[in-house]
């Protein structure tokens, strides 16, 4: 059953259990010329216990700007790829966007970070602003 707040893990009467420092580390790189890109580097701990697996699965990311709440849930189609190797953080990049997360001095470590029913979500630090154009 996927959840789409902390309230709604809190109505169900599920506790929110912070997984650890560290875990959700948000960066993005800023190239003169280029657009920017924002990663989000993922502990392999949580992965595993979404289930999912780096260089092959997809994911899509949802962003309620009011909140500041990330979801990220494993998709068959559509998404981005979840990157990653044996030797690296698994990492999902993407191309800011209006409406997509951006931290201009980084990387910064995400907050309350909990993995339920295979999705992974987290609140986006003080220091990540959603970009408007």
């Amino acid at each position: 059953m996927p959840f789409e707040s902390f309230a709604d893990l809190a109505r169900v009467g599920l506790k929110r259990s912070v997984v650890g420092a560290t875990r959700v580390l948000i960066k993005t790189e800023h190239k003169a010329g280029k657009r920017s890109q924002t990663q989000f580097r993922l502990a392999v701990d949580l992965v595993e216990k979404a289930g999912w697996v780096a260089g092959e699965d997809r994911v899509e990311i949802y962003i309620d700007g009011e909140t500041r709440t990330i979801k990220l849930r494993k998709v068959a189609v559509g998404g981005y790829k979840l990157l990653g190797s044996a030797s690296a953080r698994p990492t999902l990049k993407f191309t800011v966007a209006k409406g997509m997360p951006i931290v201009n001095e980084g990387p910064v470590e995400a907050a309350d970070v909990i993995v339920v029913a295979g999705e992974i979500l987290f609140t986006l630090p003080e220091q990540a602003t959603i970009a408007l154009t």
